[in-house]
């Protein structure tokens, strides 16, 4: 039976399927283990924190990756990730909580606590800070989407659906960030992770160089992009600032390729023989600068999950030796188990089919 570092280095001409399934349930037990282990907690004082031996490498085919160029232990902490943006996705009806707004907080906030307060302009019920200092720190963050809120808010998501009206959305949150940036005024979590820009590039130039997989969408959707980016994003009555609608596609695209799900548990881990823990419901979505240089894998070697602070955790699910590639999930791989239902998903919200090596030793097991 292959070992955990020996999953990779299956036999080419591997053909029996229930081995390969054997493997990867070594790693399902391991992880099992990596849950319980527990190392000194890196963050008693920082927000944000990038394990040492975590590093950004590029490769020609994949652009920009996150790898290691040093050992790192399974159940370590590689990185505790800000939001570059961030916002609630779950419906007044549907939770008593929401995000706080004030991106130097995000954590979760009961509508209903003493000290919550929301917009007296009531241009959305998902906005929610958790006091009063929090809403006067976010003011200005908040200003930048008020008058768009108030006039787009009600209707959009009955007009466009959940989807379009939460990208939209987060594409003017990520515009405000960078309106206080530019202006010198980001908040203060914004402001920190630019204190790590020798290893990884933070802030408005981090967006710009998130991969957006433009070539790869269909120009069906292309075009629809296009139609909202000007009917919703170019309203200069609306928005202090905006951008010219070229960059703002591209923007949309690269928000579609990049954007993380807010969950209250971790993405799975390996197949299960039973069905495995649920992620839980969606409360919001993020946009992250770091995390997302981690590309998918069926066979992650490491898993991340959001914490009440809005977060990524992520966390090392095996042994990683230096200069490796770190992989995460970008599902839960315990809702999609059989190779075909991956790669649709892969193809379906990210345009590319998985070739990793679970699924390269899955197709030639079934070939």
């Amino acid at each position: 039976m292959p070992t955990i570092g020996q999953v990779y280095q299956l036999s080419k001409t591997e053909e029996d399927s229930s081995k390969i399934g054997t493997a990867f349930g070594d790693i399902s037990i391991l992880g099992e283990k990596v849950r319980k282990t527990q190392f000194a907690n890196p963050l008693t004082q920082a927000i944000l924190f990038l394990h040492p031996h975590l590093t950004q490498t590029y490769n020609p085919l994949k652009g920009r990756t996150l790898s290691t160029n040093g050992p790192i232990r399974a159940g370590e902490l590689l990185m505790a990730d800000l939001p570059y943006a961030v916002l609630p996705t779950v419906a007044v009806g549907d939770s008593d909580h929401s995000i706080c707004s004030n991106l130097g907080c995000s954590r979760r906030v009961s509508r209903h606590a003493a000290n919550s307060v929301t917009c007296e302009t009531g241009c959305s019920l998902e906005i929610w800070w958790c006091n009063e200092s929090c809403k006067d720190e976010d003011q200005a963050r908040h200003d930048f989407e008020c008058a768009w809120l108030k006039k787009y808010s009600p209707v959009l998501r009955q007009e466009l659906g959940d989807h379009d009206y939460y990208m939209l959305w987060i594409v003017i949150r990520l515009l405000a960030a960078r309106y206080l940036e530019l202006q010198g005024t980001a908040p203060t979590n914004v402001h920190q992770q630019l204190t790590f820009q020798d290893r990884f590039v933070s802030g408005w130039k981090g967006v710009q160089l998130l991969r957006s997989n433009r070539d790869s969408w269909p120009t069906s959707q292309l075009q629809h992009w296009t139609t909202l980016a000007e009917k919703y994003l170019l309203q200069s009555s609306l928005l202090p600032e905006t951008l010219d609608l070229d960059t703002l596609i591209d923007l949309i695209c690269a928000e579609e390729t990049n954007v993380f799900e807010l969950c209250p548990g971790p993405t799975e881990i390996i197949p299960h023989q039973s069905p495995g823990v649920k992620r839980g419901t969606q409360y919001g979505l993020a946009v992250f600068l770091r995390i997302t240089l981690a590309n998918h894998s069926c066979a992650p070697n490491v898993t991340h999950q959001a914490d009440d602070r809005g977060r990524m955790m992520v966390t090392a699910l095996r042994d990683i030796a230096p200069g490796e590639e770190c992989c995460t999930s970008y599902f839960d791989l315990s809702e999609y188990v059989d190779l075909q239902a991956r790669r649709k998903k892969t193809q379906e919200l990210f345009t590319f089919t998985c070739t990793c090596p679970r699924c390269l030793q899955e197709e030639r097991a079934q070939a």
